[in-house]
């Protein structure tokens, strides 16, 4: 993991996903090209929580696929989280914090504290943009996902 996928993940957790959903027709459209585009399995978990208090969730769209579950519904999901989603650059300043002092602790192999704390103090005075994964990360993994509340997710697609 670099830095920019660190963030990125510190980002979404604090931001939601707002940023993507510019065009409601256009996102269900690239969601369902982005499906098609993925091939069904099991090998990760469906839901990924990637805030400490587990409300923020990455669907995995692989296993999301795999289990046949309904892609307008995960649509309506995407649409309903950016609206709801309060973001929270206080909660981004702490977690990023985190984020450097376990590097500090060298609890992150690779990640450096002083560069990523002055990462963040740069995208902070830029207004927190939102970035793209590494190269290496998406090679390596080829992440398929959507941010999300769980809370929504779970209201749509009750077990």
């Amino acid at each position: 993991m670099s830095t920019a996928d660190a963030y990125k993940f510190v980002h979404q957790a604090a931001f939601g996903n707002g940023h993507l959903i510019t065009d409601e027709a256009a996102d269900r459209q690239y969601l369902q090209t982005e499906l098609d585009s993925v091939v069904a399995g099991d090998s990760e978990p469906l839901l990924d929580p990637i805030s400490p208090d587990g409300s923020v969730v990455r669907v995995n769209l692989r296993p999301f696929k795999a289990k046949r579950l309904d892609f307008a519904k995960l649509g309506d999901v995407m649409i309903d989280s950016a609206k709801r989603f309060k973001p929270n650059p206080e909660e981004f300043d702490r977690w990023w914090n985190e984020v450097a002092d376990a590097a500090s602790r060298h609890k992150l192999p690779g990640l450096e504290a002083a560069f990523l704390r002055s990462y963040g103090a740069t995208h902070k005075a830029a207004g927190y943009p939102a970035v793209h994964h590494s190269e290496i990360y998406t090679a390596r993994y080829h992440p398929a996902y959507r941010v999300v509340l769980v809370d929504i997710y779970r209201a749509i697609f009750a077990p």
